[in-house]
């Protein structure tokens, strides 16, 4: 199984319905899955949201829409998901990265976090109603 196949079983299980943040959708999945899974679903994450490669200010500054207690969650699990793939000078540098105002969110078009937010939760409604579809064939 690829982790983009274990991103979608993640996401098609039901494992987690709300759509809070990433943040929260890690602490969920601490509960659900195992820790290796965590770090694969984490590692996932971060990788589908840089397609050119890993650009971790751009990242920081349009990617992670939380704050404050649940960015620093978040930060926090991706460097631990880093470190465990062995990507170690990566995890150190998330871990020092401050939203910098002078990098601008050019993938996707204009992105903000308010668009971030809605983009997420229509992919989300999308996901659950194919998800209930699925189920209600079996």
């Amino acid at each position: 199984m690829t982790a983009a196949d274990y991103a979608d079983w993640c996401r098609y299980a039901g494992l987690y319905l709300n759509n809070v943040s990433h943040a929260d959708w890690y602490r969920t999945y601490q509960n659900k899955i195992s820790p290796a899974g965590l770090t694969v679903k984490i590692a996932f994450d971060l990788v589908e949201s840089n397609p050119g490669g890993l650009d971790l200010q751009t990242w920081r500054n349009c990617d992670v829409y939380e704050v404050g207690a649940d960015a620093a969650f978040r930060i926090e699990q991706t460097a631990l998901a880093l470190e465990a793939i062995r990507a170690p000078r990566a995890a150190s540098k998330i871990r020092t990265l401050h939203n910098d105002p002078s990098v601008l969110c050019r993938r996707m078009g204009r992105r903000t976090r308010t668009g971030i937010v809605h983009r997420r939760r229509a992919a989300n409604v999308t996901a659950m109603g194919h998800s209930l579809v699925s189920s209600s064939r079996l």
